[in-house]
This record gives structure tokens, C-alpha cells and sequence, in this order.
């Protein structure tokens, strides 16, 4: 089976593990832990997961592949939180998976995993007549317990042995107004306490970036046929085919001053790697742009990404 195929498998054992009894008593669980004594935040919570069992049998799978991880992880480090669009997201409702798991740092400065986000649309009612609703994306971030580096793999770890849960759990979930400017105000709770906000909102807006650009190359795959059969079973639904995200070979390019004398690469890097600040007169506003040129190296080589590459220009 292709690896890729283990998006609309994880999307499946998600909703087949949040909608059971164990996954509903372990999310009121992780509710009562998360939100503590506010109950603002215990309400979005409640509303948010109920949410995710239907946005899981919506979304369309996709899929990062390890290369792709890898390149958004050192890309994250020079990026710099950009108001969320909805031009960013390249379809409504989605599930993505990373074949490799991201690593962040959480409010406490201690290292979580990434292992997959979903999104749908969401609209924020406001509680005054005179000012409008507004529109915005209901976001979920999953940890895994495959992140080795994950300083709380250990404890996801017994979750599965223990609750029956997949490789996947809730990390966070939010929602966000499209439009709105990221400022010290996100970074903080009402107390004044950090939130690691800019943490998430790099892991999400720089993997939509990337994926959207020319380093990457898209493809939609349709799920084996056992897999269509599953979800029928158990979803009553057909998945959608799978996104697949790959880097793109872009064309090798000879050095005219080594041409005839064989060169024995040892690995493949990316050339002049960063981000620029682009203006896009169709949206009349700047963007940020990842610039490589090229892949450089034999195709047999693992490709090897030094941070000395990654760098962010105005």
C-alpha cells in the first residue's frame, strides 16, 4: 500500500476513535484539562470537537511527504506571522497529514509534535446587533506518537494502549477570523501569559504557503479499493481521492565548469532557500514567498537541509 494512502486511513480511525465511547469520555477528559476553570474556553472547546466528527468525514485528505516535513520545519524559522487567508487554504475543509511529524514549542517552552491539522469554515457569531459575523476557520492540530521529540510521546503513548486512541490526539484547537492581523494580542491571554500562538500559526500557514508554490508538486491520488471500502462501511461515505504533496524534481542543471569531470555528490540540498515579501497586485497586499530555485544533487541521494540556507528578506 502507498504511504500516501495513510491519510484517508488516519482521517477514518480518527472519526472511528472520536465518535466511540472510550474517544468521548477521553475527550472530556481533555477538555476538563485544557480548558480548566474558564468556561469561555471549555465552551469553544466542546462546540470545536463536536465539530471535528463531522469535519472528518467532509475533508479532503492530503498528504505531506517526508521531504516536504522537513523543508517546512527549518522554513518555519525565518517566516513571520501573516494575517490568514482565505486564499491560503487550497480547499475548504481539509485533513492533512505529515508523513514525518512537526515539532514546535507549546506555552510552557516544552516541545510538541505536529502529526496533522484540519480546518473548516467557521463563522463567529458577534453579540452585538450592530456589528457583523465574522468569517473564519475552525482549526485542529493533532500530536503523534510517532514524534520522538515529543516530550509528551510517552504519555500519548499509554493513551493508545489505554483509551484505544490511533497515532493522532488533540493538541489544540481554535478558531481564527480570515483577515484578521496577527499582533502581541494573540500571543497573550487576558493574564498576560504566553500562548505560543506564533508557534501554531507558522506550523499552519507555512505548510499552506509551501504547498501552494513551486517547490512542491501536487498530485490527487484515488484510494485503494479496500480503503474506499472501509470507509463505506464504517462512514456511509466514499472517500475523497487524496492530495498528495511531493517535492518537486525540477530539471538538473549541468555545471559548465565541471562538464566531463564526474562528481561524486554525496547528498542533495536546496539552493538559496528563503522567504521574500512579494506584493500581489490582484489582493493588494504583500505575501511572504519561498524562493528555491533548485534542488542541486543526484536523485539517489538523500536530500540534506542546512539552516544556513534559511533566511527571510523584505
Amino acid at each position: 500500500m502507498a504511504e500516501w494512502v495513510k491519510a484517508a486511513e488516519m482521517q477514518l480511525s480518527l472519526h472511528r476513535w472520536l465518535t466511540s465511547e472510550l474517544g468521548r469520555r477521553w475527550t472530556r477528559g481533555w477538555i476538563d484539562s485544557a480548558a480548566g476553570t474558564e468556561q469561555e474556553k471549555r465552551n469553544m472547546y466542546e462546540i470545536l470537537t463536536l465539530v471535528e466528527e463531522h469535519k472528518l468525514l467532509t475533508a479532503d485528505a492530503i498528504w505531506v511527504s517526508p521531504e516536504m516535513c522537513e523543508i517546512v520545519q527549518m522554513a518555519r524559522e525565518g517566516f513571520k506571522p501573516e494575517p490568514l487567508e482565505r486564499e491560503d487554504f487550497i480547499t475548504p475543509t481539509g485533513f492533512l497529514y505529515f508523513a514525518d511529524p512537526l515539532y514546535m514549542q507549546d506555552r510552557h517552552g516544552m516541545t510538541v509534535s505536529v502529526g496533522a491539522i484540519s480546518w473548516c469554515p467557521a463563522v463567529m457569531r458577534s453579540e452585538r446587533e450592530d456589528k457583523p459575523d465574522m468569517e473564519g476557520m475552525a482549526i485542529t492540530l493533532y500530536s503523534s506518537a510517532r514524534a520522538e521529540g515529543d516530550q509528551f510521546t510517552e504519555l500519548h503513548r499509554r493513551i493508545m494502549r489505554e483509551w484505544g486512541a490511533p497515532e493522532l490526539c488533540y493538541l489544540h484547537l481554535t478558531t481564527t477570523e480570515l483577515g484578521a492581523v496577527f499582533d502581541d494580542g494573540d500571543n497573550k491571554d487576558i493574564d498576560g501569559r504566553y500562548t505560543a500562538a506564533d508557534e501554531w500559526w507558522k506550523t499552519i500557514q507555512v505548510t499552506l504557503r509551501m504547498m501552494q508554490q513551486r517547490i512542491s508538486y501536487r498530485t490527487d491520488e484515488r484510494a485503494p479499493r479496500a480503503t474506499r471500502r472501509r470507509w463505506q462501511r464504517e462512514a456511509g461515505v466514499e472517500p475523497s481521492e487524496v492530495l498528495v504533496i511531493t517535492l518537486r524534481r525540477p530539471t538538473v542543471k549541468h555545471d559548465q565548469e565541471h562538464e566531463g569531470e564526474p562528481v561524486n555528490w554525496t547528498h542533495r540540498w536546496i539552493v538559496d532557500g528563503h522567504w521574500r515579501n512579494q506584493w500581489y497586485d490582484s489582493i493588494k497586499r504583500h505575501r511572504q514567498i519561498w524562493i528555491s530555485p533548485f534542488v542541486k544533487g543526484p536523485d539517489d541521494k538523500d536530500l540534506v537541509i542546512k539552516k544556513r540556507f534559511f533566511k527571510w528578506d523584505r
